[in-house]
């Protein structure tokens, strides 16, 4: 039996993880720059790709993932003026 796929994911992040995790994803905002500064962003970054990965409902393996992405990708995208 397949699992429903669900809408909201929950994770939880330690106050050090968002904290480094913020202001990585702020620099990247700011410059395009995705270089790791410290050894503690690629740590941070990989827990949350963990945390990503755990709190999967099957999507990932699931026969249409590319669709899926593509779809996700369309409604997260910003329409343009």
């Amino acid at each position: 039996m397949t699992k429903p796929m669900k809408d909201n994911w929950t994770i939880t992040l330690t106050r050090d993880e968002a904290l480094v995790l913020a202001d990585y994803l702020h620099r990247w905002s700011e410059t395009d720059n995705t270089k790791f500064e410290d050894d503690a962003e690629r740590t941070a970054f990989d827990n949350l790709l963990c945390l990503l990965e755990s709190a999967d409902d099957g999507t990932a393996f699931a026969p249409d993932y590319g669709a899926q992405i593509a779809a996700a990708r369309d409604r997260l995208r910003v329409p343009k003026l």
